[in-house]
């Protein structure tokens, strides 16, 4: 009866900690770059030389739909407690971007260079076994968060640190496990970036908004979570040049920046009504997105320059 008593202790208290290690499908992770707001989803499947990948999407609106304007990233897939990535556009081995069965002391090698904590999934570089800087990690401290969640603290060889949530991610985004530290404009470092909130199957698992205490009190969608009503008319999109924004509800417009794909700011401006017209025509083809801030909250969205 003892040993039973102590086998069914051990087994409670293993279950207690244990975790998927991510997910595969319904997950949102809000991230920030100091004052901007990217989001980015699990919804759907792809497959790829017979390899099944969960689709991660960057996302126009705050709502993870079939029809939410999107733009698809790449793919994750789960091999036990190792999680993988395979960009969009990548012809090299799957980046590790995770190893939630790592120790104390273990070396992760990423089989990939992601420059900017892994902001610029545009820009990642394949390793060359070992002889490139900038690929591994090492893993400094393991605990249990609050949640029975294990919190992994991670260093690079630049000696930058972040922290991995298992099932989750790292603090600094979904992509960027690898806390790498370059300048990429305005002075941004890893400083700036940040996880604010983490939801899967509609339940909030990770919270640190430092605006409110909500996943996306910042941010307005093309609906409204809470009245479901249409707030902000985009159109056309994709467009060859003009592209108009508007505010349903008649609220102020306050800025619209435009940012490339890759994450950086090409335009900013200043505006104060509820309706504006922004002239893309010097915008080469291609995917952008735009962010919008008014006196409701931020707002962006993916927008197509043909």
């Amino acid at each position: 009866m003892k040993n039973l008593i102590l086998i069914l202790a051990m087994c409670m208290t293993t279950s207690a900690f244990a975790q998927n290690s991510f997910p595969t499908e319904n997950a949102i992770w809000n991230e920030s770059i100091r004052n901007s707001y990217f989001i980015y989803g699990l919804l759907g499947d792809t497959t790829f030389n017979g390899i099944t990948y969960s689709k991660l999407l960057l996302l126009g609106d705050t709502i993870l739909e079939e029809n939410t304007v999107s733009l698809y990233i790449g793919g994750f897939r789960n091999v036990e407690q190792k999680v993988f990535f395979k960009p969009a556009i990548w012809e090299h081995p799957d980046i590790l971007l995770y190893d939630f069965g790592a120790e104390v002391g273990d070396i992760v090698w990423h089989n990939a260079w992601i420059p900017h904590c892994g902001s610029y999934y545009n820009n990642i570089e394949p390793c060359d076994s070992g002889s490139f800087m900038g690929c591994y990690s090492v893993v400094t401290a393991i605990t249990i968060d609050e949640n029975n969640r294990k919190k992994y603290a991670v260093e690079s060889e630049w000696g930058w640190f972040c922290n991995w949530y298992e099932g989750i991610g790292s603090d600094r985004g979904v992509l960027r496990s690898l806390p790498t530290d370059f300048p990429i404009g305005d002075d941004i470092s890893i400083e700036d970036f940040q996880l604010n909130c983490f939801k899967h199957n509609d339940i909030v698992k990770f919270l640190n908004n430092p605006k409110c205490n909500k996943c996306f009190c910042q941010q307005i969608g093309i609906k409204n979570d809470e009245l479901g009503i249409n707030l902000i008319n985009i159109f056309p999109n994709p467009t060859k040049d003009i592209l108009n924004i508007e505010m349903l509800d008649n609220s102020e417009i306050k800025s619209i920046n435009i940012y490339n794909i890759e994450g950086k700011l090409i335009e900013k401006n200043m505006y104060k009504f509820s309706k504006e017209q922004i002239n893309l025509s010097r915008l080469n083809a291609g995917n952008y997105i735009i962010s919008i801030e008014t006196e409701k909250g931020n707002f962006n969205q993916i927008i197509i320059k043909n």
